[in-house]
């Protein structure tokens, strides 16, 4: 609610969907973090939000909306190829002071807390479970995880990079 230039003295956290350069000038040493979700789940939440708002959204990238586009095309159209990687503009993650995966939320807030964070430390399988109707409604296959996955290899290397700094929960 307030412009960036004008928050409150008292400001003690600021979270949404920023780019890092946002901060700049704003706080003198700002911790920043960021939670990284798993490229295709991301597109799923992304285009849940954009059906949902019929396109009226706030995003760095816009899809005109058209009543009844799938999720496939939504998904592979080039305004949203490697959106999160996009999103980091030129920091890297090792430029952030906490990194973690909405797989591991708790053991990210754990640490958010300074608390024992290795409990949390479990690791999740590999793949998505296609046959599952939350994927099969959309239309999700092996086929096209295959063209999302290669289309997206940056969003999936900073993905897994964010994984291995959280210890692979």
């Amino acid at each position: 609610g307030y412009s960036r230039k004008n928050l409150p003295p008292d400001t003690a956290v600021v979270h949404g969907h920023f780019t890092p350069s946002f901060f700049r000038g704003v706080f003198d040493n700002p911790f920043i973090s960021i939670i990284l979700k798993d490229p295709l789940e991301r597109a799923i939440s992304l285009f849940q939000e954009w059906s949902g708002q019929q396109g009226n959204v706030d995003w760095r990238a816009t899809i005109p909306y058209k009543k009844g586009i799938d999720f496939r095309d939504f998904a592979l159209d080039p305004e949203f190829t490697n959106f999160q990687s996009k999103s980091l503009g030129s920091k890297r993650l090792g430029d952030y002071d906490l990194v973690g995966v909405t797989d591991c939320q708790a053991g990210f807030i754990a640490q958010l807390k300074n608390k024992d964070w290795t409990g949390y430390i479990n690791p999740s399988p590999e793949g998505h479970a296609l046959h599952k109707p939350r994927y099969k409604n959309l239309g999700i296959d092996q086929d096209f995880l295959d063209e999302f996955e290669m289309t997206n290899q940056m969003d999936y290397a900073i993905y897994q990079q964010a994984k291995e700094f959280m210890g692979y929960c």
